[in-house]
């Protein structure tokens, strides 16, 4: 398959995604990298967390001042051992065995939070968080989900603007980790460049889907993504 094939296929997942995570505070990685991984695997993480980079610039212009600087500057530091724990996995241990751990993890967690536990930006609950997210951000490119557990029952301004912030620096520090591993290749560069238009296109998109969007569906939306995107993680490391 050329290479514009494949951005071609991927690019489409990536614009869904972006649409996702315009109007929930995550998304892109959880719809597009099981897409990336069955089209080109040779594309995974690198051009997945490039991607993931750019979208929270766009939405921290439009949503700013909700930020939970508090909760983020908790959360960083695990953010950071969890990056370099992922990156070293990546490089000596059976990817498929983290997969599973951090998709059995969110799934438990989503099962709580379905039942009675309402979790709440605690330093507890934040460097739990933030580790998982560090850890399968770094090494599968989807981190998003524990970190939008935590934040599902604050305002959805709150959680999409702190998400962003948070989903930034991680992204930055998650390439920054893999390129020291030597696990950051020019081919995973080149295509995540070329996949940035449909990133852009995506958001530009959940703009227009916001307005009909009514924001008491915003909690049950990043339950059920985050619940599929485990299921994925799951099936994906053992098939």
């Amino acid at each position: 398959m050329s290479l514009w094939a494949i951005i071609a296929i991927t690019g489409t997942a990536i614009f869904l995604g972006s649409i996702v995570q315009g109007l929930i505070g995550l998304g892109v990685g959880l719809v597009a990298a099981p897409v990336l991984v069955l089209v080109d695997p040779h594309l995974m993480p690198g051009a997945m967390i490039l991607c993931g980079a750019v979208l929270p610039i766009m939405t921290l212009v439009r949503e700013h001042d909700d930020i939970d600087w508090r909760g983020l500057a908790w959360a960083f530091p695990w953010r950071i051992i969890g990056s370099v724990v992922g990156g070293w996995l990546i490089a000596v241990a059976n990817p498929d065995s983290l997969s599973i751990m951090v998709g059995v993890f969110v799934l438990v967690a989503v099962g709580l939070s379905m039942l009675s536990w309402r979790p709440r930006p605690s330093p507890v609950a934040l460097s739990i968080g933030a580790l998982t997210s560090g850890i399968g951000g770094t090494a599968t490119s989807i981190g998003g989900p524990p970190m939008a557990l935590v934040y599902q029952h604050q305002h959805p301004s709150m959680l999409r603007s702190t998400l962003a912030v948070f989903f930034f620096v991680s992204s930055t520090i998650s390439l920054l980790t893999l390129a020291i591993y030597g696990e950051l290749g020019w081919y995973q560069i080149k295509a995540g460049l070329l996949l940035l238009p449909f990133v852009f296109l995506g958001f530009l998109c959940s703009l227009w889907v916001r307005r009909h969007l009514d924001a008491q569906k915003v909690r049950p939306a990043v339950l059920l993504v985050s619940a599929v995107s485990s299921v994925i993680l799951i099936i994906r490391a053992l098939l």
